[in-house]
């Protein structure tokens, strides 16, 4: 999910400009939207990623049944609002789902285990790909927010590679002070988020400026906290192993 839900969220802004298709009317409109390009839905294709990426790893037939409905749920209300209409809504589920298709295939699926094993070269290539047909594809609003996150999150989940891919449980992972930890952790990043600053004072400082915040957030997410996270825990369980010693 690290990786899929902002390549979704760049594809898809590639996508409404490739289209270029204009969403209802203003006057429809019941909240605020960012662009005026609607088709395919945005929400709707990230949510199928999110929600089918979701459903695929836990099985149960339930909360398989629940990820269905919160799509169906996003969809209608896309409509309801006023800023979608029905074909970007099923376009959006398409490309969700023709995301979800590439990502279980054995060929990406054999690269994505690559990833981890110290050979990015190929994520980087997606990567770089991705930015180049992005800014030939949008001739206006190139510092999209959307766009800015979303690079960054794909450069800051690149970078923690090698860290995610030695994750693994601990003993004690659970305790009251990992949890602790946890908590703490995301204080520090809700403070950082508010911290670093976005220099507006060009275009090429609007999107250095926020492709490094939030390339350091995600970092800090994949890479740093679950560091402390996993050593507070095994400082713990080592404690724990000694005084049963005792």
């Amino acid at each position: 999910l690290g990786f899929l839900v902002p390549f979704a969220t760049i594809v898809n802004l590639i996508l409404k400009h490739s289209f270029a298709i204009i969403r209802p009317h203003e006057d429809l409109h019941l909240v605020h939207v960012e662009s005026i390009l609607g088709f395919p839905s945005g929400d709707v294709q990230v949510a199928v990623v999110f929600w089918g990426i979701c459903a695929l790893r836990w099985t149960n037939t339930y909360f398989r049944a629940f990820s269905i409905v919160i799509i169906a749920l996003i969809m209608s209300s896309r409509i309801y609002l006023g800023v979608h209409s029905l074909p970007d809504v099923i376009a959006g589920l398409c490309f969700g789902l023709i995301t979800l298709l590439w990502w279980k295939l054995n060929i990406t699926q054999a690269m994505v285990r690559s990833w981890f094993s110290g050979k990015a070269s190929s994520y980087w290539g997606i990567l770089l790909a991705m930015f180049t047909l992005y800014f030939l594809t949008v001739e206006e609003d190139i510092t999209s927010s959307l766009f800015i996150v979303s690079s960054g999150a794909l450069i800051g989940y690149g970078l923690s590679l090698k860290n995610i891919a030695r994750w693994s449980y601990e003993p004690g992972m659970f305790s009251t002070y990992h949890i602790t930890s946890i908590c703490l952790s995301y204080i520090m990043l809700i403070i950082m988020a508010t911290v670093i600053p976005t220099i507006n004072f060009t275009t090429t400082t609007i999107i250095v400026s926020g492709v490094l915040e939030s390339g350091l957030l995600i970092f800090m997410i994949f890479s740093v906290f679950p560091y402390i996270q996993k050593t507070i825990a095994r400082l713990e369980y080592e404690k724990s192993a000694r005084n049963d010693d005792l």
